[in-house]
């Protein structure tokens, strides 16, 4: 059963997944990176070709013939898509691509014919296969896996625009555009077809995955169409998105064309100068430009991308794209040249990666039945509609104005709809929070933890006062209000403590437990930290519930969480504590201590270093560990532990490294990690993900799912302590299990 574990603890930070799944990964990249490379040498090849034969303001008709083109295989593939295999429809596409590009070199000699074939192969076929294959990938990964997976697949459109552009800036300079690059281009799409032949061999058939089960799809379009508009519940947010997706293309087909005309005037002036082929000269920086482009977009994914979307929520960072756009038309509203026109297109390129990493995070909020639908929907035709609409702006401002008009008039029409995007990706928040909310009534309680995870999320207004009312509901079930409550502690909004504080009266131990986890979580907010009477108030509430409370566990937990208050009145609660408890017990308030932000709270620790109870004496090592001046002291005992024969004393060791995050002393961990004794492979496991080491993951989940009961409650009793990250992603894995079990 544990054979596909690996695939769902894909990590944001690094790859730590099996062979086969990597495998997976691995295939769908390559196949996405070099229908990249393909589809970006092709458009730039056939775009600077239109341009050098007809003229830049011809530009805007192969804009609109490209939009068509592609509503047009859109209606022709979703009659065809369901009806057989999806890797055979991929093949079947390359075939049909290769076979277009060919009759496009046949026919060079006829303009007409050449560009018609062309863009044949560009907008109907190869349009089609970038949805079909998304589909594909959707089929082989559930939205759990996908959460992952995604961020990683979506690099491969970044890599192959910055291959693509090295391609073109290498071989523009002595390959001919016209022919050469049709050679090259049907190169790259045959390379295509055994890829996905042994994808379809190791892999399997799709239908054995996370299509299984599934309700047969209606091929008929009008069909799907009435499938994502009809549930009057969903009906605004899928609008929004569908008014979001369609600016989007306005905007990027306008960005586009005037980027691309001072490309062109550019290299027609230095053409004039220098007395070389334009068609090549033009083909050329297009293909550098691109390079920087997709490069710096590449930089921004991998460094600050995801934890942008964390930070700012969906639809917040979604916004950034609008206003850094807007701020970029600005430039160009008071002077169109190269240099404002390069910086307008490279920021659209920039901010494109956030605002299309939110807005596959959005698709979550509509059903999994929906939500295929929705996406050939807005990849298929409001994105080339949204392309058409721009381009008709284009030619209307054309018929009307000329040389320096025509460009600031145009710069406005753009300046405009990013306004508009901003407006409208501005409320799409509201309505996203709608959506979520409206997840509670459902009769399935995965959905309702969907609900509670989206609402955990930045940039909702009113969540946490609905999460609290969904808290006080009877109705809710004690999983449920674990999620809010735990969901409740990331937001930290202090106004929640005191409703926090009352769940200490609650008869179900879970619910109690996780009330200290959620304010425990806080301890880290200054203002927090800083409020007397809130200090006072729950310091005051803790004592209380440490002497109504009759779990050893839970009794430990309060005086951990009153230890993170570095206040007289904590401190002497947890010394009187100290001088009435024994073993285990004081081992725990030892350590609590150390949680004081005063090195001067040492002197009652330091004699506990020289005990003969193991625990206790470990337990001072880490408490006078976290100050500096007493470090080397404990990192001794700490190594002494770790050199034991005996492994009770080894597993505590490799304890205390997770609890101080000693790197230098990482390779014990990783020793243990696959140790045949359960108290060493549970503890080194523990350690790691404490230093948010990824390679922790399976071991963790592997003792929930299939360890011994003991093991089992130690992994979970010290999940709290671990990094939020692996936390969060080791809770959405036994979601996922839970229900798929279900």
């Amino acid at each position: 059963m544990f054979r596909d574990l690996g695939q769902i603890s894909v990590v944001n930070k690094v790859l730590n997944i099996n062979e086969r799944q990597g495998v997976k990964i691995f295939l769908f990249w390559l196949l996405k990176s070099i229908y990249r490379v393909g589809f970006v040498v092709g458009w730039t090849a056939t775009m600077a070709m239109f341009v050098a034969r007809y003229g830049i303001k011809s530009l805007p008709y192969l804009f609109i013939l490209n939009g068509i083109f592609t509503i047009i295989g859109s209606v022709l593939y979703s009659a065809v898509i369901h009806r057989i295999k999806k890797n055979l429809c991929l093949v079947l596409t390359v075939f049909a691509s290769m076979g277009t590009l060919f009759l496009a070199y046949w026919f060079r000699s006829s303009q007409f014919m050449f560009f018609a074939f062309l863009i044949t192969a560009i907008s109907v076929f190869l349009s089609q296969f970038r949805i079909v294959l998304n589909s594909l990938i959707e089929d082989y990964f559930n939205p759990l896996e996908s959460e992952k997976v995604f961020p990683i697949l979506e690099s491969s459109e970044t890599v192959g625009g910055v291959i693509a552009g090295v391609t073109i800036t290498f071989f523009a300079s002595f390959i001919k555009t016209s022919t050469a690059f049709i050679y090259f281009w049907a190169g790259l799409l045959v390379v295509i077809v055994p890829i996905i032949m042994i994808a379809s061999v190791i892999l399997g058939d799709n239908e054995d995955h996370s299509s299984r089960g599934k309700k047969k799809e209606n091929p008929d379009i009008i069909s799907k169409f009435k499938t994502i508009f009809k549930d009057s519940k969903y009906f605004s947010f899928i609008k929004g998105l569908s008014i979001i997706v369609f600016l989007q293309w306005v905007l990027f087909n306008l960005v586009e064309f005037q980027y691309t005309k001072a490309v062109y005037q550019t290299t027609s002036h230095v053409i004039l100068e220098a007395g070389s082929g334009f068609e090549h000269a033009f083909f050329h920086d297009l293909g550098i430009l691109f390079m920087i482009f997709s490069a710096t977009a590449l930089l921004i994914q991998l460094i600050i991308g995801s934890r942008l979307v964390y930070s700012l929520g969906v639809f917040g960072s979604m916004l950034i794209h609008p206003i850094l756009t807007i701020l970029s038309l600005f430039g160009l509203l008071f002077s169109f040249n190269f240099t404002t026109a390069l910086l307008a297109r490279n920021n659209f390129t920039l901010t494109g990666v956030l605002y299309s990493s939110s807005l596959e995070s959005s698709y979550y909020a509509i059903r999994d039945n929906v939500r295929a639908y929705l996406r050939e929907f807005l990849d298929g035709i409001v994105r080339p509609v949204g392309a058409i609409f721009g381009t008709l702006f284009l030619l209307i401002l054309q018929d009307f104005f000329i040389g320096k008009p025509l460009i600031f008039y145009t710069n406005i029409v753009m300046f405009a709809f990013a306004l508009l995007l901003f407006f409208v990706i501005y409320r799409q928040q509201k309505l996203y929070t709608e959506v979520a909310a409206l997840q509670f009534d459902s009769e399935y309680e995965k959905e309702k933890i969907d609900a509670v995870d989206m609402l955990a999320q930045k940039g909702h207004d009113g969540n946490v006062e609905f999460l609290m009312s969904r808290l006080n509901d009877l109705r809710q079930s004690l999983d449920i209000k674990k999620k809010i409550i735990f969901a409740l502690g990331e937001l930290q909004n202090i106004h929640t403590v005191p409703d926090l504080v009352k769940c200490f009266e609650n008869k179900s131990q879970e619910i109690r437990e996780t009330a200290l986890d959620a304010l425990y979580m806080f301890r880290n907010r200054d203002d927090f930290i800083a409020n007397v009477v809130i200090e006072h108030e729950l310091i005051s509430a803790l004592e209380k519930f440490y002497k109504s409370e009759k779990d050893n566990y839970l009794r430990l937990k309060i005086i951990k969480l009153i230890s993170k208050f570095s206040s007289t009145e904590a401190a002497d609660f947890l010394l009187k504590i100290l001088k009435t408890s024994k073993g285990d017990f004081k081992a725990g308030v030892i350590y609590s201590l150390g949680n004081i932000r005063d090195s001067a709270i040492c002197k009652f620790i330091m004699p506990y270093l020289k005990s003969r109870d193991i625990k206790q004496k470990i337990s001072a090592a880490i408490a006078v560990g976290r100050f500096k001046e007493f470090y080397d002291e404990s990192k001794y005992i700490i190594d002494t532990f770790l050199h034991s024969q005996k492994n009770a004393e080894i597993a505590l060791g490799i304890y205390a490294v997770g609890e101080l995050k000693m790197k230098s002393r990482k390779k014990f961990c990783l020793k243990y990690i696959d140790s045949k004794y359960s108290d060493l492979r549970v503890s080194a496991a523990i350690a790691l993900a404490k230093m948010s080491e990824d390679c922790s993951l399976p071991v963790l989940i592997d003792i929930l799912v299939s360890g011994k009961e003991k093991d089992r409650n130690d992994v979970k009793r010290n999940l709290q302590n671990v990094d939020v990250r692996i936390y969060k992603n080791i809770d959405k894995i036994m979601t996922h299990i839970k229900f798929n079990k279900k």
